[in-house]
């Protein structure tokens, strides 16, 4: 087991390939907001957190 996959399992009790997922999606998002006017995306940062 590597080292790296215990580590996800134990601080986030998801799969490592559910933790790349949520990295990726947080990754595409981010560069999404950056596509935006800086009031769009103020107005959803605000608004989704």
């Amino acid at each position: 087991m590597s080292l790296y996959y215990q580590l996800v399992e134990k601080d986030e009790g998801i799969s490592p390939d559910e933790h790349i997922t949520k990295e990726l999606l947080r990754q595409d998002i981010n560069s999404l907001l950056e596509s935006l006017k800086p009031t769009q995306r103020e107005v959803l940062i605000l608004r989704f957190g």
